[in-house]
């Protein structure tokens, strides 16, 4: 997918979901006029974009993308592919007045593994691990009905890569960037000490470089070496959050 559809696709979550706020007030919010003082959300869900794009690419160019054969656990496979893992997301929040506040978000913001294989000698694999962790605070604002919420600072991203299949002898690399979070939630469901919220988030940094990553099978001594990139670690999260909050009286 473009990343100028994905794009498209958050802004239009940012004003529609608001459009349904109205007509769901009555029903998933009856709280006798109390406010949020501090509220905490965990969210697990999924990614788009990322790193996993340039991975890929750079798997094909550096040799990475011949077919496997056969084993005990299954048939021959093409390469590369991706393993994605669900990523999680903690946000907490406190409140100034019904609208205004401040909070920190600590994310899983990617966790992808990419799988190589170079059919050369008796065959070298690659599986290379990318995590993308995210520490932003940020200022929050909701409508009135507390539906809607939504929030926007700064981030520290770093992003760790590190190939898993040769263990302790591939050195782990790390990348420290800036950049911005935007975010948006909607309570689902809202009830007197706890609540449902979808939420997606985007967070865009700029790239990060890693490689090169070098994979030997012990017999022959066959080289194969995934050259340096620069990856994209913009990413996209959405997912299904469950939430704790505390009330102050109006």
């Amino acid at each position: 997918m473009k990343p100028k559809k994905l794009i498209i696709g958050v802004l239009a979550m940012f004003f529609v979901f608001p459009s349904y706020a109205q007509e769901l007030k009555t029903e998933l919010l009856n709280l006798n006029g109390n406010h949020e003082k501090f509220s905490i959300l965990l969210t697990i869900g999924g990614s788009l974009w990322g790193t996993t794009g340039a991975i890929e690419s750079n798997m094909v160019s550096s040799g990475f993308d011949d077919r496997s054969a056969g084993g005990w656990f299954g048939g021959p496979k093409d390469h590369p592919f991706t393993q994605k893992s669900p990523v999680v997301d903690l946000d907490a929040t406190y409140y100034f007045n019904e609208r205004k506040g401040a909070g920190l978000n600590i994310a899983m913001a990617e966790n992808i593994e990419t799988h190589g294989y170079e059919n050369v000698g008796i065959g070298n694999y690659l599986f290379l691990r990318s995590v993308l962790w995210s520490f932003s605070p940020y200022y929050s604002i909701r409508l009135h009905n507390n539906l809607n919420h939504y929030a926007i600072g700064l981030s520290l991203n770093i992003h760790y890569a590190h190939d898993s299949s040769a263990g302790e002898n591939s050195p782990d690399q790390t990348n420290m960037m800036p950049g911005v979070y935007v975010a948006y939630s909607y309570r689902m469901l809202d009830r007197k000490r706890w609540f449902l919220s979808l939420k997606t988030n985007f967070r865009i940094s700029p790239p990060s470089e890693i490689g090169p990553f070098i994979a030997e099978y012990p017999v022959d001594a066959q080289k194969s070496v995934f050259t340096p990139v620069k990856v994209n670690t913009a990413v996209i999260n959405i997912g299904l959050g469950v939430g704790l909050h505390s009330r102050r009286q109006p």
